[in-house]
């Protein structure tokens, strides 16, 4: 799908007032990476994800994981919610462990 309708998808998903179960759409490439590339929503969230929001890192910190394998979700998705926020967790020490064994 295009950038601006999985951005559009993730703004309206964002907006919504009840919890959104996401686990029916698990292999979809419906998440955006920051190189405008779609990525598959893992069936495990957060424990099989590869991406990250990559917002509060340093440059070479970021792009020295994504050249590990690590991808960096767009900075226009909105993920205000917690659900959503399993698909591409904040760069925690353990999201990042787990999205680097995830990209191997």
């Amino acid at each position: 799908p295009p950038l601006e309708w999985l951005l559009e998808l993730w703004a309206l998903l964002g907006r919504q007032q009840s919890q959104v179960d996401l686990t029916g759409l698990a292999g979809w490439p419906l998440l955006p990476t920051r190189r405008g590339e779609a990525y598959a929503l893992p069936s495990g969230g957060a424990r099989e994800t590869r991406m990250l929001e990559m917002s509060g890192l340093s440059d070479p910190l970021a792009e020295a994981l994504e050249r590990a394998g690590v991808l960096c979700v767009h900075p226009a998705a909105n993920l205000s919610r917690r659900e959503l926020r399993a698909y591409a967790p904040l760069p925690t020490a353990c999201a990042v462990l787990r999205a680097l064994q995830a990209a191997t």
